[in-house]
């Protein structure tokens, strides 16, 4: 795979050759560009992108809080990060992951609110790279020190929703009553 980075009117931009990715592969590195904080991503194909490589590119995009696929022709697409930093709340966001975490260990629906927890936890962790890449954020006013600690934070409190998730789906299989704290 094939990277090059350039700033795009003053906005971090990569484009990947996605040529021989696909599925878990292509996710990963679009997650990964998504947590560098790149604001576009231009994926490009010598040939086609194949069927497999866009459900996989929209996956991404509709999994990660921002994202929007702006641009789709047969050999390109661009994705596009949408929202601006300084709207986003570090300290909110994790609050409601503390909150859809202890949803998860009561709720036998639990699936739905780990994803949501991953989803904000990816956003936080992408917002501390922001943080890092351009000193703190004006309206949160965050030191590096304190968004790191957000980004632990949010990174703890998303694991125990995923235990919480596994708990509750082993749990449904269980015969009788039982109970979840």
């Amino acid at each position: 795979m094939k990277v090059s980075v350039q700033k795009y009117r003053s906005e971090p931009k990569v484009v990947l050759n996605i040529d021989k990715r696909a599925g878990e592969l292509l996710i990963r590195d679009l997650i990964g560009c998504y947590l560098l904080g790149y604001r576009i991503v231009e994926l490009i194909s010598k040939n086609e992108i194949y069927n497999d490589q866009k459900i996989a590119v929209r996956q991404v995009t509709d999994r990660l809080i921002g994202q929007k696929i702006v641009e789709e022709t047969a050999s390109r697409v661009v994705i596009q990060y949408l929202l601006d930093s300084e709207d986003l709340h570090l300290e909110r966001a994790l609050k409601k992951i503390k909150s859809m975490a202890q949803d998860s260990v009561i709720s036998l629906r639990s699936h739905q609110r780990d994803e949501d927890v991953d989803r904000l936890a990816l956003l936080i962790s992408r917002q501390f790279t922001e943080i890092l890449r351009s000193g703190p954020l004006k309206v949160a006013d965050l030191e590096s020190v304190t968004a790191f600690n957000y980004t632990q934070v949010a990174l703890n409190l998303e694991r125990i929703a995923d235990h919480a998730s596994r708990i509750a789906w082993i749990s449904m299989d269980l015969p009788g009553p039982f109970l979840l704290l």
